[in-house]
């Protein structure tokens, strides 16, 4: 039978598939855009072809890395494998408590992201678009504030290096993270991440007025009641 000690390498990997997953869906449209629609040129619809590819991509790749660090504390890994990956038989994966917070809040911004999509369904994309027969959503989480996928994203991206680049994960403990290159790897990843809530916060006026200009008094009436754009009661 396997100790709770020896359990703990698995435990973590477990939660780290299920941080990347969870900010997969967060990073990923549920439906595009029709090629008609007319679209307003903001920072995020100009990124929205490349943008969640490479937060994506380096998701993956992080859990790849992880994977192998887990391996490494609890079975043979081929040498040459563990030198590149910077990696020591000796070392053991834990359940640092940043790493818990990091996961915690990634899961509470990527359910909140799905339960949007849900509840806008063909008209939620990434591009600040109206679809032909588009209508305007103000139940679920849209009665709760008018953008919530934008206050969605905030903990995935404030949870995300606490998981996959804190304390215990294979970024520090193999050392990338205090080379040069990896230094700066890490730091423009953090960058493009920070960069996505300053932008949708950017966006939030464009797509009032975007509404506005399309519903007219039911968005009005909808803004009545649902008054807060992101955080109930301050904003």
């Amino acid at each position: 039978m396997i100790s709770p000690h020896d359990a703990v390498p698995y435990v973590r990997l477990c939660m780290v598939y299920a941080t990347v997953l969870a900010a997969h869906v967060a990073f990923t449209p549920p439906a595009r855009p029709q090629k008609n629609a007319g679209k307003k040129r903001d920072s995020i619809t100009r990124a929205s072809a490349w943008h969640p590819v490479v937060m994506k991509s380096v998701l993956w790749i992080l859990a790849l890395c992880e994977s192998c660090f887990t391996l490494a504390a609890t079975t043979h890994l081929h040498p040459l494998l563990r030198d590149v990956l910077g990696l020591s038989s000796t070392l053991h994966p834990t359940l640092a408590p940043a790493f818990v917070v990091g996961v915690a809040l990634v899961a509470l911004g990527g359910a909140g992201r799905a339960a949007c999509y849900r509840a806008l369904g063909r008209h939620f994309t990434f591009e600040l678009t109206l679809q032909d027969g588009h209508r305007l959503v103000t139940d679920g989480p849209y009665a709760v504030v008018r953008h919530p996928s934008y206050a969605a994203i905030v903990p995935v991206v404030l949870g995300l290096p606490l998981a996959l680049l804190g304390p215990g994960s294979w970024a520090q403990t193999s050392g990338a993270l205090h080379t040069p290159a990896g230094a700066l790897a890490a730091a423009a990843w953090v960058l493009n991440l920070a960069w996505l809530p300053a932008a949708l916060v950017a966006r939030v006026g464009m797509e009032d007025d975007m509404l506005r200009r399309e519903f007219g008094p039911e968005w009005t009436e909808w803004a009545h009641r649902t008054p807060y754009k992101l955080v109930p009661g301050v904003y």
